[in-house]
């Protein structure tokens, strides 16, 4: 469960998660026929904003809702978290 828990948040909001966003975004902007060089700038404020905030709603769910269904999960991300 922690694993897992773990596992989603550092693909979506870690470390290396700007780097598959940005990734991610170019990807479907040329598939629509849009530019590398013209994604820059809106790519560079999805990724400093979006991961932040899927972070904040993420651990929003799992202090408020998960600790519900497992109190463990709330002390395992709070070691976690230091």
């Amino acid at each position: 469960q922690a694993f897992t828990l773990l596992l989603v948040s550092d693909t979506l909001v870690g470390y290396h998660s700007a780097d598959g966003w940005d990734t991610v975004l170019k990807v479907i902007g040329s598939h629509y026929g849009l530019e590398a060089e013209a994604l820059e700038s809106p790519i560079s404020i999805f990724v400093a904003t979006v991961p932040v905030g899927l972070d904040v709603a993420f651990k929003f769910w799992v202090f408020k809702e998960l600790r519900k269904l497992s109190p463990s999960t709330q002390v395992i991300l709070a070691d976690i978290d230091g």
